[in-house]
């Protein structure tokens, strides 16, 4: 099951109940979000074994003037295991940031969006950014959500910044998804 755009909402509802029952006074710390965007991410997610014999490309070698044969080592666009294949790796590196880490963390594909406090901005997103290296995952850095109060996590804009003093949080759609809607009206 996929997660819902709404996810940091959720988890900021869940950090909130937490900090506020184990001190009040924690209240004046702020709830901040982010996101990673893995680069290549359906090119580097390893093919199943039993694809590896469909895993061919053939490309023309001008200056052999032949054929020459190549295996992917990667999902391949148009296969139907790669689909399956990689809608199982999000969840797997979802599983074992939130397991070894403790990090409130969620994937939709290849986009990864964190909850926070501002106690801890500097820790969180470098730590998972850490943790999926050592998978051999590399993060688009032009695609990199900083911590912030706002935020935005696939298509929709959120605002944390009086969710842990007010209760009170907000969201809307990012204004390239609303333009996008718009002109399809």
């Amino acid at each position: 099951q996929l997660v819902s755009s709404f996810w940091p909402l959720q988890a900021a509802k869940i950090l909130a109940r937490l900090i506020k029952g184990e001190d009040p006074d924690l209240i004046l710390w702020q709830l901040v979000s982010g996101g990673e965007d893995i680069a290549n991410a359906y090119r580097i997610c390893p093919c199943a074994d039993a694809d590896s014999n469909v895993n061919v490309v053939a490309i023309w070698d001008v200056v052999a003037g032949g054929v020459r044969y190549a295996v992917i080592h990667g999902n391949i666009f148009g296969l139907k295991s790669s689909v399956g294949n990689f809608n199982r790796v999000p969840k797997y590196r979802q599983a074992v940031a939130r397991r070894t880490n403790w990090l409130s963390i969620a994937m939709y594909l290849d986009d990864a969006s964190i909850v926070d406090v501002t106690t801890s901005t500097s820790g969180a997103l470098p730590l998972l950014v850490k943790l999926f290296g050592l998978f051999g995952f590399q993060f688009n850095l032009k695609k990199e959500k900083a911590m912030s109060p706002c935020s935005d996590f696939i298509g929709v804009v959120h605002n944390l910044e009086s969710a842990l003093s007010k209760d009170v949080a907000w969201v809307q759609p990012r204004p390239r998804t609303l333009n996008k809607c718009l002109s399809m009206i």
